[in-house]
């Protein structure tokens, strides 16, 4: 895989987080706000999100719901959007992405952004926005996956 963008959706009140990555290194990072919508449902129903979506195109990793009840049937939908507009998608589960990230599965969102920017080059942390957990988050999908396609 040469270029992929991962994805954290994000749920009701958050952003989206996105990063992109070419030949192994975070090439574009950050989350994008839909403060117009008033709901999740609005947010992933938005021609705005459609349209950013389809110039993503390509491959897709992102991060699985944990969320029970009405939010994953919103959640789905954001997949079904992601899958109807990128060639290829898959899925991380956030436990695996602590895990692979930080080498546990019960990191704090502070473990977290200590454990990325560790992980990237000076040149890869110009590119995030550290105060920003939704880009933060999507930089750590996309850590994560490289480290799970690299040992399996």
């Amino acid at each position: 895989m040469k270029y992929f963008t991962a994805v954290d959706p994000g749920m009701f009140t958050s952003n989206m987080g996105l990063a992109t990555f070419e030949d192994g290194k975070l090439t574009w990072s950050r989350s994008i706000s839909f403060k117009k919508h008033k709901t999740f449902s609005e947010k992933v129903d938005s021609e705005e999100f459609y349209e950013f979506l389809v110039t993503l195109g390509g491959y897709t990793v992102v991060e699985e719901s944990f969320y029970q009840g009405i939010a994953n049937k919103y959640h789905q939908r954001l997949l079904g959007i992601i899958q109807y507009t990128s060639n290829v998608m898959e899925t991380i589960a956030p436990l695996s992405v602590k895990k692979l990230v930080t080498g546990s599965g019960k990191a704090t969102k502070y473990k977290m952004k200590v454990a990325v920017k560790k992980q990237l080059s000076k040149a890869e942390q110009k590119l995030v926005d550290f105060k920003d957990e939704d880009a933060v988050d999507a930089v750590a999908i996309g850590l994560a996956y490289m480290k799970r396609e690299k040992e399996s």
